[in-house]
């Protein structure tokens, strides 16, 4: 979520957790998309997150960080 686990140094030690265990083969980030505004306005919920989806230019930055760690990664975007 923006501002909250998004920025360079939380993805770098997320990755830096994981890159040396045996059994993880790649990292699977599934980038935010809004389905579901329209099921809270349905149910009369309010929808917290406001522009959550990662751009084409954050993507590319997550991918050149992963490549940095020596992480596989699959950026999911559906």
């Amino acid at each position: 979520m923006h501002g909250l686990n998004d920025d360079e140094e939380d993805f770098r030690k997320r990755l830096q957790l994981i890159k040396d265990k045996d059994n993880i083969t790649r990292v699977d980030v599934l980038c935010y998309h809004e389905y579901g505004v329209g099921k809270y306005k349905a149910l009369g919920k309010e929808y917290l997150v406001n522009d959550g989806a990662i751009g084409n230019e954050q993507a590319e930055r997550i991918m050149t960080i992963a490549k940095e760690e020596g992480v596989k990664i699959n950026l999911i975007r559906e």
